[in-house]
């Protein structure tokens, strides 16, 4: 087995090594941990957040971040609930809540796709404005309930499944897809790889940029979407860790911040082993604040594990 084999092989196998792991040892500190009903709590939270959380990957492969995703999350969704409460019909709700979001993601790729600002600070920045638009338009209070308006969308279904978990997995299907096959997409990832060199190709590199981040304001608007149908109402202040969560998951799926790497399946497994350590802190019935030990400690291994070259140089699925 060459290296490049063995390189890949350790990035793909951290996260299920990792979630394996903690649902083997799982029933020794919590029995019920592996009941059905458990099990489909976890996956209820971890689909919840699942489009937020491949868009930060799609950012992250070209070594970019977005600490706006949780509050584009929120503001989108206090958009449609708003206009869900004030009579309009769903679709112009969902329509103005996703254009909010991709409205967001469009001035994250201006400031550091064009005009080449430090992503920290522009990030950070985005994430205070949308948080203040969204507490604003809200007066900081969480709307009412708003089951009869989502009605249509809350008793939905398809092969079974509530139509916010398909809408969620059709997400992650098609951005493996595109991310595979599709021409712009695989530019980010020589983008996320060598800059300079991309440039030098004649890449648009303020294109792929913007790109990355209207992915991730897809993928923002529809968790904001998916959580409002959940709760039937819309708050300002949900998702505070949203973007650290969403960034964990990435890097324990095989990502990086440097770029160049990431795979939609990963972040998806690195997303699920973060809600089964959280489910399990609970079910252990420890302080819920050991999860960010836990979760902390997991990121530190899947870094060294990077540093120590175990996790190649490219991931493309």
């Amino acid at each position: 087995m060459t290296f490049n084999e063995l390189a890949r092989l350790g990035r793909i196998a951290f996260p299920l090594v990792a979630l394996f792991s903690i649902v083997g040892a799982a029933p020794l500190f919590a029995p019920r941990f592996l009941t059905t009903g458990n099990i489909l709590v976890i996956l209820s939270e971890a689909i919840c957040i699942l489009p937020a959380v491949v868009g930060m990957q799609s950012v992250m492969v070209v070594g970019r971040f977005d600490l706006s995703i949780g509050a584009n999350s929120a503001l989108s969704g206090i958009v449609a609930g708003l206009l869900l409460q004030s009579g309009h019909s769903l679709a112009l709700a969902l329509a103005l809540g996703g254009i909010a979001a991709l409205l967001v993601s469009t001035l994250n790729g201006l400031l550091i796709g064009l005009w080449r600002l430090d992503v920290l600070i522009s990030t950070l920045g985005t994430m205070w404005i949308v948080r203040s638009l969204a507490l604003v338009l809200s007066d900081g209070k969480t709307t009412g309930s708003l089951a009869v308006p989502l009605m249509p969308l809350t008793h939905a279904s398809m092969l079974n499944m509530p139509l916010p978990i398909i809408a969620s997995l059709l997400f992650l299907g098609l951005l493996i897809v595109l991310f595979s096959q599709q021409l712009h997409c695989r530019h980010l990832y020589a983008i996320g790889s060598n800059e300079h060199a991309a440039r030098l190709s004649g890449l648009n590199v303020p294109f792929g940029v913007m790109l990355a981040y209207w992915i991730a304001g897809v993928g923002a608007s529809l968790t904001g979407f998916i959580q409002m149908l959940r709760s039937e109402a819309a708050s300002p202040l949900v998702f505070q860790d949203l973007a650290l969560e969403s960034i964990a998951a990435c890097v324990l799926g095989g990502a990086t911040l440097a770029g160049g790497r990431g795979s939609m399946l990963g972040a998806a497994l690195g997303l699920v082993t973060i809600v089964a350590i959280q489910n399990l802190v609970l079910a252990m019935g420890i302080s819920t604040y050991w999860r960010y030990c836990m979760i902390g400690s997991l990121v530190m291994i899947a870094i060294m594990l990077d540093r120590l070259g175990l996790s190649g140089k490219c991931s493309r699925i």
